[in-house]
């Protein structure tokens, strides 16, 4: 009886132990897994703690490349802002430069043109005054300017004109003269023979030797010429040195006068002198001497020459300019 009760003293006891030992197995578990839970708790903690930080490091990196693009920027506006202004003073500089070469242009144009105008009225210089208004005209080309031509039409009118207009040759005109005056006093005059005859009668033979009736009529015409020789058979009429004198004189005294004239312009005393030079020539010299033929040629085409032929009018141009330049400056104001 009493193993009996042990037994089943013993089984009863048995039952009540293996629920404390779930208990404990399940607080062990609960426990294990809580701090398995609390280990991967604060590891996840630290981690997104460690990643709070390294987004928050981020963030400050961030802005501060944020304030450095921003100076970046203001440095390129900067920067912009100075290229601009350097452009806007490089293309001021260069509107100066500009403005004063179109000026120096205009001005050197005006010069030329003033000059023409003086070359041709003062010592009527056609070619002169031809060279100064084509450099007048290429200096308005240089300058560019489209309103300019008018001013460049009118100089091209003007220099047709005087390309028209005969050109004498002043200077070549006062050479020739001047070596005339250095032949004057070796040319020949004319033979007594030759003024014999134009005094005798036109019916008269002018033989003088076939005719002896006509002796009294020769002596009368001689006598009328000036100093004469009478020998024995034959009358000769002898000019005496001064009237050489005075004719080479006379003859010397107009183509010295012409020559004046000529240089001076003056047509109409250079027309008197030259047709008094070509008288005297004529007259009293030689002309089958080919000295004396060839200046009295010489002094038949000067007789032709215009010598002041009417002068065009190249004023219009150099108006024109001033009126342009006068609206230049006003622009430019």
């Amino acid at each position: 009886m009493n193993q009996s009760d042990d037994t089943s003293g013993n089984e009863s006891v048995l039952p009540k132990k293996k629920p404390a030992t779930a208990m404990w197995f399940a607080l062990i578990l609960l426990t294990t897994i809580a701090g398995g839970g609390f280990y991967l708790w604060q590891k996840l903690n630290n981690s997104l703690t460690g990643q709070q930080h390294q987004l928050t490091q981020l963030q400050l990196q961030v802005r501060e490349m944020e304030t450095r693009v921003q100076a970046h920027n203001q440095q390129i506006m900067a920067a912009e802002k100075n290229v601009q202004a350097l452009r806007d003073m490089a293309q001021q500089a260069m509107d100066l430069g500009n403005r004063q070469q179109k000026g120096w242009l205009l001005a050197e144009a005006d010069y030329l043109m003033r000059m023409a105008n003086r070359r041709l009225q003062i010592s009527r210089d056609t070619p002169g005054a031809m060279a100064a208004l084509q450099g007048a005209n290429q200096s308005l080309h240089e300058t560019g300017d489209i309103s300019l031509l008018p001013v460049r039409q009118q100089l091209a009118k003007e220099l047709a004109a005087l390309k028209a207009l005969p050109q004498t040759d002043i200077d070549g005109i006062a050479l020739t003269l001047d070596q005339m005056c250095t032949l004057v006093y070796g040319l020949p005059f004319r033979p007594v023979t030759d003024d014999i005859r134009e005094q005798l009668p036109e019916s008269a033979n002018p033989d003088i030797t076939a005719e002896k009736n006509l002796s009294d009529k020769i002596i009368d015409a001689i006598m009328a010429i000036g100093d004469i020789k009478i020998h024995q058979r034959s009358v000769q009429p002898v000019r005496s040195e001064q009237q050489q004198y005075q004719t080479e004189y006379l003859l010397l005294n107009h183509l010295v006068s012409a020559r004046l004239s000529a240089l001076r312009f003056d047509a109409k005393q250079f027309v008197y002198d030259i047709s008094l030079a070509q008288q005297i020539l004529n007259k009293y010299y030689d002309i089958q001497d080919t000295r004396v033929a060839q200046m009295s040629k010489e002094l038949a085409g000067f007789s032709r020459i215009e010598l002041v032929p009417a002068l065009p009018d190249i004023t219009a141009s150099w108006n024109r300019l001033q009126v342009a330049r006068s609206k230049t400056v006003e622009i430019q104001k």
